[in-house]
């Protein structure tokens, strides 16, 4: 996510993405906020607890958040990624019973998306409806052989 005014229309995507892996994606879920620079005098904890629904959003997924400085130097970014590879090891080892999101799990997933939305066209139609542009990806997941959508995408 970008930092900045979070827009109604980004919580519906992120709404949306939930939708398709459910809560059990959460546990393997990390925020990454980009253009962390532009939050000048406030630090990004500040940012996220100040937002009820970031703050939400971040406990669902552990409190595991990152910002990433997209103008830093070389040797800050070196150490965004690598404090980004440390929460990752965390989490595997949090996670330790299942310690990754597995084929199952995103299967399980799928079924119950499309019992609850229908069809990932369905849900992009439904979730678009009233806007004049939208522009999503469908996860390779619900789609058939060849590339081609199994739901008529």
């Amino acid at each position: 996510m970008q930092l900045g005014r979070l827009t109604k229309e980004e919580q519906e995507v992120v709404e949306w993405v939930t939708k398709i892996f459910h809560m059990e994606a959460q546990r393997y879920t990390i925020l990454l906020f980009t253009r962390a620079e532009d939050l000048q005098k406030t630090g990004l904890k500040d940012y996220v607890e100040g937002s009820p629904y970031l703050r939400a959003l971040a406990e669902k997924c552990g409190n595991r958040y990152i910002g990433f400085n997209n103008r830093a130097t070389r040797e800050v970014r070196d150490g965004q990624a690598a404090e980004l590879i440390h929460m990752i090891d965390a989490m595997v080892e949090q996670n330790g019973d299942a310690p990754r999101y597995t084929k199952e799990m995103l299967e399980k997933d799928r079924r119950t998306f499309l019992e609850k939305v229908g069809t990932p066209l369905q849900a992009v139609r439904g979730w678009s409806e009233g806007r004049s542009l939208c522009c999503c990806s469908v996860p390779a997941a619900f789609q058939g052989d060849a590339g081609h959508g199994a739901y008529g995408l």
